[in-house]
């Protein structure tokens, strides 16, 4: 950083500190319990299929290993989505604002590593339901 723009951000250290060490945690919370209750709406609307996978013979570890599957799927669907719409706006104010610094490639390897770990965290508590239905769900339902 120059020390141009070493003193226009001075004033903003604290508003940077915040965003650091305040701001990213409760992102970090939120995006889990997001991604938990998509996975945990789309375990729920199919139980009756995961009751007959257990009818036809797959184990619990089976079951857990095609939810977390689909959760780190979704993941890497919605992180390649959200990182290259990050870039392109990142680009987009280096274009707009002068000097601006370019765009850190780690920051973008880390937000992406961060989104799977979230998805798989937060894939454990409904795929750990999915996993333990009981098959006779199959008979209980229409």
């Amino acid at each position: 950083m120059t020390v141009k723009s070493s003193r226009f951000l001075e004033p903003m250290k604290d508003m940077f500190w915040g965003i650091k060490w305040l701001l990213t945690p409760a992102i970090v919370i939120v995006m889990t319990l997001i991604v938990a209750n998509a996975i945990g709406i789309t375990v729920r609307e199919r139980t009756r299929e995961v009751a007959v996978l257990k009818v036809l013979g797959f184990g619990r570890r089976r079951i857990l290993f095609l939810v977390l599957g689909e959760g780190l799927r979704l993941a890497v669907a919605g992180a390649a989505i959200g990182l290259v719409a990050a870039a392109a706006i990142a680009r987009l104010l280096q274009g707009l604002l002068s000097g601006a610094a370019d765009p850190d490639p780690r920051v973008f390897a880390a937000a992406g590593a961060m989104m799977l770990i979230v998805a798989g965290v937060a894939a454990l508590v409904p795929a750990r339901r999915a996993s333990a239905v009981d098959p006779i769900v199959v008979l209980r339902m229409e």
